[in-house]
């Protein structure tokens, strides 16, 4: 199984790795807005394309047009995203968003604000902040929806994101800072395994249920995986 996180390197990459994660939650909630209301055929899939100007991506991740252009790319390399022109207008394909197991449900009313932009929009453009995002991702991916927690190791993830065992723990309390994760104390029927001693966390703004409209869809994180656990919707 390959882990697509861990090609997201600062040293190689810079804020653009940071900014392809910004982007890719960015396109997830647009789709997911451009989706309310929407009546297709029966039985027909739902679009899995959003048309999306620099302008708009560079007001919800405050990210430069340069930053943008090259995040943007980044994504394209991994697979998550198709660019596809549409007359003058460029519109963004989500790629498998259709498909069960591969993609995440992500907190959309906690990570957009009022004025459309992102709530992680100010997050410093340095290595750690990429390093949370990283591992955000990883969290979203290997959530269970049955407990609404995701179940993981260090170990874990450090496969998951390639983020070197020391950085995880100051990735975990940046994004505990920015109230997108806490640590779960609630127990569950894994604990009754007592050598399962992974930690437990709570994306916030996400609760244990199937279908929501205030939330979306993320892809980036080793999807087999998470859907061979159950982890992934």
């Amino acid at each position: 199984m390959t882990y697509p996180l861990t090609t997201l390197e600062w040293r190689k990459d810079g804020s653009s790795s940071m900014a392809a994660l910004m982007l890719l939650i960015a396109l997830s909630i647009r789709l997911n807005k451009s989706l309310n209301g929407y009546d297709g055929p029966p039985g027909a899939p739902r679009p899995t394309t959003v048309p999306v100007t620099y302008d708009e991506l560079q007001r919800m991740t405050g990210f430069a047009r340069g930053s943008v252009s090259s995040g943007l790319q980044l994504l394209e390399n991994l697979g998550a995203i198709r660019r596809v022109k549409e007359g003058r207008a460029i519109h963004y394909d989500l790629v498998g968003v259709g498909a069960p197991g591969m993609w995440c449900q992500l907190p959309q009313t906690n990570l957009l604000r009022a004025d459309g932009s992102l709530s992680i929009k100010g997050m410093a453009r340095k290595r750690v902040t990429l390093f949370a995002l990283k591992v955000y991702v990883a969290l979203a991916a290997l959530r269970q929806q049955k407990t609404n927690t995701a179940a993981v190791s260090y170990t874990s993830l450090v496969r998951w994101t390639g983020v070197r065992r020391q950085e995880i723990g100051p990735a975990i309390a940046t994004l505990i800072a920015w109230e997108l994760v806490s640590v779960s104390n609630e127990l569950d029927d894994r604990h009754l395994n007592s050598e399962d001693r992974s930690n437990r966390y709570r994306l916030t703004g996400l609760r244990s249920v199937h279908h929501s409209t205030e939330t979306e869809q993320l892809s980036v994180a080793g999807q087999q995986e998470a859907q061979a656990q159950g982890d992934a919707p």
